[in-house]
């Protein structure tokens, strides 16, 4: 929970918390990365980065719980931290730097305190690890397994601790190295490889393009390698399979069962793995597997109408059939090379049109639905899909209330069902799936669904011959 003295020194957090709360972590990001701030997001803004530290800590906390001796003297060490040191803070730049010294603690106390395995893992070994961490992902778990990183300047609020820093004089040694990627370390991680060694520092660097990605290393090592050695074992055929692993993805750290593990997820979501790494006890990192996600059926979290929740998420109705329009006129245009064109019509770029008549609000006239669909290969790649209403002769989007509430559900947009005379639109809000009815000028949702996630490890990397 967040310290009681935030509200009394941000008297709108009250009103700012829900928002953050309600929101994707993306979605946020994205509000306060802009160049340029009105008075509302930066106090969003200021709510929401205390509220990150303030969850890194407590996740810090749960993990360090797991693997100290004396969980209730630790419990009683923290509760005194907090009367003694978090107590009294009276401001936001206070609670950042006693929230991120204490996770550093923690930190410091995991990497202490875990009893570490050093033995060699064998080829079934591997494959076990690789099949509960694959379980822990599709339970949304993985992630709880993350050691406490400490970020570095200048992505920091305060100096990190020395234990957990990248000096100047380091970073001129990398840099002196032409590595291919900037020598500036995104997060600095402690790690015990062998009983009684003193804790190893791994370092986060920012190693993408276009797209983002981010790769650990151990970082005295990878200062002292020689012949372009970053001290990670080459396995068979895995060059290119780690190239799409890091294309928008980037590591954490995690200790699971005596050993420490790096993972490499989604940067949007720790979560969806795709690859496990072993830190061996002689600080080399070796690939272990590869993993994949297959989404499976829905589950229905919420139901207003329970039925028709049911139905869609089991299959049982089918959604309308959208008809083919990208080869009839005017969206043909497109493909005849006058993109501009079809762009100021519309809105935006679409490669795939389909196109639905039905009174959808039911107010006694049948509107002419479009549903878009466009695919970028910038940055990372994504595809947008999304719906409008259009003017009789499809020449443009016929604004209103109607086409707002439509676009309003743009995150995901997908079918449209008729049930009992009735249309439910299958959409995303806030990146959650559900259904949802519009009549009289509302958007009501009926249903929010929960899509569950199958991990397997595809691909398995032999630890011994």
């Amino acid at each position: 929970m967040l310290h009681r003295l935030i509200l009394m020194w941000l008297p709108l957090l009250a009103l700012v918390l829900p928002l953050v709360l309600g929101s994707t972590t993306a979605h946020a990001r994205d509000r306060c990365s802009a160049s340029k701030l009105s008075r509302e997001d930066v106090e969003f803004c200021a709510g929401l980065r205390v509220k990150e530290v303030d969850d890194a800590m407590n996740r810090a906390l749960r993990l360090a719980l797991t693997v100290v001796a004396d969980p209730k003297a630790l419990r009683l060490q923290h509760q005194k931290w907090q009367r003694n040191v978090r107590d009294k803070c009276s401001g936001r730049e206070c609670l950042l730097r006693v929230y991120q010294a204490r996770t550093a603690a923690l930190g410091r106390v995991i990497a202490n305190s875990a009893k570490v395995n050093d033995q060699p893992l064998s080829n079934q070994d591997a494959q076990n690890t690789c099949e509960a961490l694959a379980g822990l992902a599709d339970r949304q778990r993985l992630s709880s397994l993350a050691l406490p990183g400490m970020d570095q300047w200048p992505f920091a609020d305060t100096a990190p601790p020395s234990d957990s820093a990248y000096t100047p004089q380091e970073k001129a040694r990398l840099q002196a190295r032409d590595l291919g990627w900037p020598a500036e370390a995104r997060t600095i991680y402690l790690m015990r490889l062998a009983p009684g060694a003193t804790p190893t520092r791994f370092a986060s660097f920012f190693t993408g393009g276009s797209c983002p990605a981010y790769q650990t290393f151990n970082l005295p090592y990878l200062l002292e390698a020689k012949n372009g050695d970053l001290g990670i074992d080459k396995v068979t055929d895995g060059d290119e399979l780690f190239r799409w692993a890091y294309l928008g993805g980037g590591d954490y750290p995690i200790f699971h069962q005596g050993r420490n593990f790096i993972v490499t997820a989604d940067l949007a979501n720790p979560d969806k793995a795709t690859m496990i790494s072993w830190v061996k006890p002689d600080g080399r990192t070796r690939p272990l597997c590869m993993l994949k996600s297959r989404q499976g059926e829905l589950e229905v979290v919420s139901a207003r109408q329970p039925r028709v929740c049911e139905a869609v998420a089991q299959g049982d109705v089918k959604p309308l059939k959208w008809r083919d329009a990208a080869e009839i006129p005017p969206f043909s245009r497109r493909l005849q090379g006058h993109r501009d064109e079809f762009v100021q019509r519309y809105g935006d770029d679409a490669e795939d049109i389909g196109l639905l008549r039905t009174d959808i609000d039911r107010d006694g006239k049948a509107e002419r639905i479009a549903r878009f669909r466009h695919t970028s290969g910038a940055g990372c790649g994504a595809t947008q899909v999304w719906w409008s209403v259009l003017t009789g002769d499809l020449g443009g989007v016929q604004r209103g209330p109607l086409n707002d509430q439509l676009r309003a559900l743009d995150e995901g947009a997908l079918d449209i069902y008729k049930i009992d005379g009735r249309f439910y639109l299958s959409a995303s809000r806030k990146g959650r799936p559900g259904l949802f009815q519009i009549s009289r000028g509302k958007t009501e949702q009926v249903c929010e669904f929960r899509r569950e996630v199958h991990t397997r490890a595809s691909t398995l990397f032999p630890v011994t011959p």
